[in-house]
């Protein structure tokens, strides 16, 4: 661990250096020191990596130059509540990068306070003009956007921010969380902003190309396209009837993008949507996914014009979207070749689709999925596992195409189950050492006078601290650990376990009598099955359990019933 501490104080001295190449060596020496595994530093050591992040570095020279953001970044792997106070106590000599990573850090834990705290950092950040607003963090914790929505309303009015609160303001409308927010000050304003980013929208709109999109306007159109989808849903909820003719104008642009947000406006307020346009959103590669969400969002998806085999529209449309998001090129076709019907690692019954993609006279292989069959074979509702294979199409035959893609979810399963996401051991206190040296003493002094009634108290601590040491000598060989897709208990050389989708609830409980006996502050933690009966029990000392919780909650947020987790 000396050898770690040492290491991370070369490296902060590297950060603070005048020369960009070795703050550039420091950088890539912290990243790597951040992937060793079981990588462990006691609160005081992040402490006073807290305190170097705010210290004021060398101007950066290029994005990647921020080493205060780096030193965060590490520090934030590391689940401890009590590092909260020291991060809150030097943020505001942080980079902008490094201080959205605390505020994504601080969200990461339960309680009042912690909320209380996101709004003070933020208030802080108003007073200087240079609020920090991560929205994804910010969309689960709806308390804290309401707050700053209802306390900073004059941020609608400020351009640095007036994007930010509009997509705040959707996103508690949308999910329920207010209901009809200043209706006075928002709906002339909206209207106001939309009709200024008007002008810039249709100025694209008669060269209109889906390869200019996502091609030469990219930097561009799909920003403005964005906002201007938020301004039209709003009007769903500031509606009034100086917004009916601007509404119908947007259904009319060539973006299908843009024509379903107005469309989704229009059935919200009655206002004539045609079936041809319906049909036209329903069936645009660009638009069928979102069309279909959004109809969903307004529980209007009896609407939806395609009837039959609409999971075909949806996993094309999915296709698109993925591969000009993380591959950067415009497909020119994209044909589902075959559907995959199998089960997940949870037994549950999923759809995937072997698809070709056409682009640049090359056929490239995709899967995408995989869709929940569950309760419906045409649903659009997924766990995304989509990517293109290496290669062309050509080169496999349909069913060499399949074997390959069971071959990898194999290897892929059998990583999975191998991975390590928590490992937790008791650990001895230095304060028994502490109680040896006491002993010593006392026994000393015991056979210097050899009073009878002295030596019998020492000799009833001295069996009571090594009985105590033994028992927990004992425990240093426990250890629980998550690997894969399950919670593991060792003792003793034997281990029991439980997969993590049959958790039902974990629970902090007071140990058994022979426990409490060696310990009266002594705890357990009780992993109960779907059955409600005890799966695992194992002392509470074996783990960090804000630590250990959180990952059980990462790892299960996809299941459709989380196991219920107690608050230490």
């Amino acid at each position: 661990m000396s050898t770690y501490k040492s290491q991370l104080k070369r490296i902060v001295e590297g950060l603070k250096h005048t020369d960009p190449a070795i703050r550039s060596g420091a950088i890539h020496d912290l990243i790597v020191l951040s992937d060793v595994d079981n990588l462990q530093f006691n609160l005081f050591t992040l402490e006073w990596l807290a305190k170097e992040a705010a210290y004021p570095f060398p101007k950066p020279i290029q994005l990647w130059d921020e080493p205060s953001y780096h030193l965060i970044n590490f520090i934030t792997d590391f689940h401890l509540p009590e590092l909260t106070e020291c991060l809150i106590k030097y943020y505001p000599e942080y980079s902008k990068a490094a201080k959205e990573e605390v505020i994504r850090y601080i969200t990461d834990f339960d309680g009042e306070e912690y909320e209380v705290a996101i709004l003070e950092l933020i208030e802080q950040d108003i007073q200087q003009n240079q609020v920090v607003l991560p929205l994804d963090v910010l969309y689960d914790n709806p308390g804290i956007v309401i707050k700053l929505l209802d306390k900073h309303t004059q941020l609608f009015e400020v351009v640095e921010y007036k994007t930010t609160f509009y997509r705040l303001l959707s996103f508690c409308l949308d999910k329920g969380y207010l209901d009809r927010f200043k209706v006075k000050y928002i709906a002339p304003l909206l209207l106001a902003d939309y009709q200024k980013l008007k002008e810039e929208f249709v100025a694209y709109q008669n060269d209109y190309d889906i390869k200019f999109v996502y091609g030469s306007w990219k930097e561009t159109y799909l920003q403005i396209r964005s906002i201007l989808s938020i301004y039209l849903s709003l009007m769903e909820y500031y509606f009034n009837d100086e917004m009916t003719p601007v509404i119908k104008e947007a259904m009319s642009f060539p973006d299908p993008f843009i024509r379903t947000s107005a469309i989704i406006a229009a059935l919200q307020r009655d206002i004539d949507v045609t079936e041809e346009l319906m049909m036209d959103c329903a069936t645009n590669i660009e638009s069928t996914e979102y069309f279909y969400w959004e109809l969903l969002r307004i529980r209007k998806e009896h609407l939806f014009p395609i009837k039959e085999k609409k999971q075909e529209y949806f996993a094309k449309s999915h296709l698109f979207l993925h591969i000009v998001q993380e591959h950067d090129f415009i497909p020119e076709q994209i044909d589902l070749i075959k559907e995959l019907d199998i089960e997940n690692t949870y037994d549950q019954p999923v759809r995937y689709y072997l698809a070709s993609v056409s682009y640049d006279d090359q056929v490239i292989p995709a899967w995408v999925g995989a869709y929940a069959l569950e309760e419906d074979d045409d649903t659009i509702h997924m766990w995304d596992g989509t990517y293109l294979e290496d290669g062309q199409f050509s080169e496999k035959s349909i069913e060499e195409h399949v074997r390959q893609f069971m071959d990898r979810r194999d290897s892929e399963k059998e990583a999975d189950a191998s991975i390590v996401y928590y490992e937790g051991k008791p650990k001895t206190g230095i304060w028994i050492y502490v109680l040896y040296a006491i002993l010593a003493i006392r026994g000393y002094r015991a056979f210097s006078t050899m009073d009878p009634v002295y030596l019998t108290l020492v000799s009833i601590f001295a069996v009571l601290i090594v009985s105590y040491h033994i028992y927990k000598i004992k425990q240093l060989k426990n250890k629980i650990e998550i690997i894969g897709d399950v919670v593991r208990y060792t003792k003793k050389n034997t281990y029991s376990q439980i997969s993590l989708e049959d958790i039902k609830k974990i629970a902090i409980q007071n140990a058994d009598m022979k426990a409490r006996f060696l310990d009266r502050r002594s705890k357990v933690v009780v992993i109960y099955n779907k059955q409600n009966k005890v799966a695992l029990e194992f002392p509470l000392e074996c783990v960090s359990y804000d630590e250990f919780s959180f990952v059980i909650n990462q790892l299960t947020d996809h299941l459709k019933e989380q196991p219920h987790i107690q608050q230490q």
